[in-house]
């Protein structure tokens, strides 16, 4: 049914970024993850820091919990407004870094439901999320609820 209607969304998302990132000559590493935070898809390039694939993991998996960037939840729990634990993120799990970005549907079918998250890891926080957003549009979904 819908699910299959997807197509893996996962694997285009990932090859999306895949592609972008090779296109500009830059490495990273990718993980786009499912609902539950489980990672369908996680890769390092070559001469990506190891510990990055850790990293993209943790945003896209906070993304896809929480139906939020990265960025968004690190600001609101610097201003004090919001902690970890309201979003169910175990405080040593959170990411305070940019790169990981929520993924929701955009077609009449699915159009507004949280279907996952991604996360870019190894490059400038700007960059990894700028990468991870283009990624998502260009696989032809959307990185907020519209």
């Amino acid at each position: 049914g819908q699910r299959q209607g997807l197509q893996r969304f996962e694997i285009r998302i990932a090859e999306q970024a895949a592609k972008i990132l090779q296109a500009a000559d830059l490495h990273a590493c990718i993980c786009v993850c499912g609902l539950q935070g489980e990672p369908i898809v996680h890769f390092r390039m070559d001469v990506v820091r190891p510990f990055t694939f850790h990293l993209a993991m943790l945003k896209a998996r906070q993304a896809a919990h929480t139906g939020k960037s990265t960025r968004e939840l690190r600001d609101l729990y610097a201003s004090g407004e919001r902690m970890p634990e309201v979003f169910g993120i175990a405080l040593e799990e959170m990411v305070c870094w940019a790169g990981g970005v929520p993924v929701y549907g955009k077609t009449v079918e699915i159009a507004g439901a949280l279907l996952g998250g991604v996360g870019i890891s190894n490059l400038h926080e700007d960059q990894d999320e700028s990468f991870a957003i283009d990624a998502v549009r260009q696989a032809g979904f959307n990185t907020a609820k519209v």
